[in-house]
């Protein structure tokens, strides 16, 4: 299979393949978190809306422990949401 790799300008990776995008983890948690507010899910978590912002923009990746709570909160696995 045939990959093209971009950089984005705050270096994270996305892997473009025929027929699409992967989406980089930013991309899925601000999916995953739809419409509720940040302030509302950053508080559910116990981080800071900062931190939350930060995972959600790419410019940080949240410590395990912090992975496996958004994970539970959102009901998916590390693995789907990570990698």
């Amino acid at each position: 299979m045939k990959m093209i790799f971009f950089l984005k300008f705050n270096y994270t990776l996305s892997i473009v393949k025929k027929g699409g995008v992967i989406m980089t983890i930013g991309e899925k948690l601000k999916q995953l978190r739809g419409d509720k507010k940040t302030k509302d899910v950053a508080k559910d978590l116990n981080v800071t809306v900062s931190a939350l912002s930060n995972y959600e923009n790419d410019y940080r990746v949240p410590r395990d422990e912090v992975k496996k709570k958004i994970a539970d909160y959102y009901k998916k696995s590390v693995e789907e949401i990570f990698f």
